[in-house]
């Protein structure tokens, strides 16, 4: 959002600009940042969903690390999937679905 808006956005709330065309305009700005916001969010769960597909497939009852588990995938990976991904992967949205076994480096297979 642009510093003039949120300046604007503060004249409105406290009073300092009445004018209804600032007012309108602030709200299509936050209307916009808003829309921004849900098409990241919506962009950020589709790639979580692809690396999750290629997860599921490669995971069994055998342990793997992340490490493993990103060179068994290779070539089958969505553009931009990293280790790290698939590692925030497994322990935020499909910890449900894994069994993480603790050690120096974790493991993780499937439930």
């Amino acid at each position: 959002m642009k510093n003039a808006t949120m300046k604007s956005i503060y004249a409105i709330l406290t009073g300092e600009n009445t004018n209804e065309a600032d007012r309108l305009a602030a709200i299509r700005e936050l209307e916009d940042e808003f829309t921004k916001q849900a098409e990241k969010a919506t962009a950020k769960l589709d790639a979580y969903e692809a690396i999750h597909a290629v997860v599921m497939g490669i995971l069994n009852d055998k342990p793997m690390t992340v490490a493993e588990i990103f060179t068994a995938g290779e070539g089958d990976w969505p553009e931009g999937t990293t280790k790290n991904k698939i590692s925030y992967g497994l322990t935020h949205y499909w910890e449900d679905e894994v069994v993480k076994i603790q050690g120096k480096v974790n493991e993780y297979r499937r439930k």
